[in-house]
């Protein structure tokens, strides 16, 4: 028996003489695409200019890309379909270049002399031409880049920032000090659309996905492995993260990561509401913006880590009295007014509560 090849991205190549009666038209493929197998995105275009190395013109055929967000079968991807999985194959490159291919703009279709094909004849559940202009400004700036002894203007630096060619650190260290110094604002402006704008995208593929935001606060005195926990947990999510200090500009490097650490976070340290609403585990829906020095960080964060001395009730305790010891024995009357500032505000927000001590490690509370 063969082995059962499984991927999430795979190119459906047939031929309109052949599609099976299931898919025997765009708009029965599409619905098939659509209902049953239910791709994270997918493209379609039908190839009918291509010519063979004669002259004579190929057999016009269909080209689908899909893209899943786990893992498929391909033999029950072309069950689906109707077909045969040999017309299936499995796409291990850039998926970029998988949606590019559609429409012959790769380096290799384009040395071949296949036909470019225009955006408008792709059929997509995304914005197909934005994507490939993505792509292609990419493509022209990498070449650029490459090579030798290129000095890039303000213009150039900017545009490769809001693409994402290079990354604001690159771009600062090709700037003079004199640029830097009269520029650095429009470079933050820059990376603050472009993070706003990768946000946006993140936030429509985790809405489609029916995702929210988790919040897990682990608190203890210090050398109790809050941090190295918090670490941990980040790890294991398999995702890039990012560790923010305790200074008052605690998102001051964020960087789009999906996953937030806020290490050892104090009462005040920014204002009660700004908190609130990163931790609000519908956030993904509606989204959030950090408070940063230059301009607020749109995140893009489905699992927010809090490591704190304090538990959310002595936190919520601290931000808002004005005393400067406490009875925690004894249940103090609201500190806040009751509505948006009360306790209950911040405790909902939390999914998981975890009392780190020097030998124990206490679950208090699970949502």
């Amino acid at each position: 028996m063969g082995k059962t090849i499984r991927c999430k991205n795979m190119m459906y190549v047939q031929q309109v003489k052949h599609l099976p009666a299931k898919i025997a038209d765009k708009d029965k493929m599409i619905a098939v695409i659509e209902n049953e197998l239910k791709p994270q995105r997918y493209a379609i275009i039908l190839h009918d200019k291509d010519t063979n190395k004669d002259g004579t013109p190929e057999a016009p055929g269909y080209h689908v890309m899909l893209c899943f967000e786990n893992a498929r079968s391909i033999a029950a991807t072309a069950k689906h379909l109707g077909d045969n999985p040999q017309y299936i194959t499995k796409w291990n490159g850039d998926v970029n270049n998988g949606f590019a291919y559609l429409l012959h703009r790769t380096k290799a279709a384009k040395a071949k002399g296949k036909h470019q094909y225009d955006p408008s004849e792709v059929a997509a559940n995304f914005d197909f031409a934005g994507l490939l202009q993505q792509i292609e400004n990419k493509v022209n700036l990498k070449q650029y880049k490459a090579q030798d002894g290129v000095n890039f203007s303000i213009d150039e630096l900017l545009n490769a920032l809001y693409v994402g060619i290079m990354s604001k650190d690159e771009v600062e260290k090709r700037m003079t000090g004199a640029q830097y110094g009269r520029y650095r604002r429009q470079v933050e402006d820059v990376w603050a659309k472009r993070l706003r704008n990768l946000a946006d995208e993140w936030r429509k593929e985790m809405i489609a996905q029916g995702k929210q935001t988790t919040v897990i606060w682990l608190y203890g005195e210090a050398g109790t492995g809050k941090t190295h926990m918090a670490r941990t947990l980040a790890e294991k999510a398999n995702q890039p993260f990012f560790m923010a200090g305790s200074s008052r500009d605690i998102f001051q490097n964020y960087s789009g990561e999906h996953t937030i650490i806020l290490d050892e976070l104090r009462p005040k340290i920014m204002a009660y509401q700004d908190l609130l609403r990163i931790l609000d585990p519908f956030n993904i829906k509606t989204g959030v913006n950090a408070p940063a020095r230059y301009n607020d960080k749109a995140l893009a964060a489905d699992l927010i880590i809090v490591t704190s001395p304090y538990s959310p009730y002595k936190f919520w305790l601290e931000q808002f009295s004005t005393l400067v010891r406490y009875n925690f024995d004894v249940r103090k009357a609201s500190l806040a007014e009751e509505g948006e500032d009360d306790f209950d505000q911040l405790d909902r927000r939390i999914g998981v509560t975890i009392c780190l001590e020097q030998d124990f490690i206490y679950q208090m509370k699970s949502n």
